[in-house]
């Protein structure tokens, strides 16, 4: 199973994505604020970051993550709405409230993109076909 790294403040939310994705066996690491996930990351590499958008250096912390090679994001917006923009750097985004089967959906496509990832690396330019390579001898004609 991936490592989910969670940030969030509010104790009630990140209590319910603890429980919601235990049960389903995932590894999970939750803090508080963006200076523990960082410290977090920097100690351990994990697949998935959950953060809040509310999250103060939530921005930071999205951009940290996008920056370092592997791994998804999840933003979590709060009803206010506040934070919208922000999820958009997110790979995925939910709205809070949100329920659990949103939650594990979201998590497991992340974190199949992120086996995906390491698994088959892009390709360097140099390896990469052309429509000269594939279809060649046909534009010749």
């Amino acid at each position: 199973m991936a490592w989910i790294l969670v940030a969030e403040s509010e104790g009630r939310f990140a209590e319910r994505i603890r429980d919601a994705l235990a049960a389903d066996g995932w590894q999970l690491e939750v803090v508080g604020d963006a200076a523990a996930a960082r410290q977090a990351e920097q100690q351990r590499p994990h697949d998935v970051l959950i953060v809040a958008t509310e999250l103060p250096g939530a921005g930071e912390l999205l951009s940290f993550w996008t920056a370092r090679p592997g791994g998804g994001s999840l933003a979590l917006v709060p009803e206010s709405g506040g934070g919208a923009a922000l999820a958009s750097s997110a790979d995925e985004k939910l709205d809070k409230p949100f329920t659990d089967s949103d939650l594990r959906l979201a998590v497991r496509r992340l974190a199949n993109a992120a086996r995906a990832a390491r698994v088959a690396p892009p390709l360097a330019e140099e390896e990469r076909l052309t429509s000269q390579d594939l279809f060649g001898d046909v534009l010749a004609e």
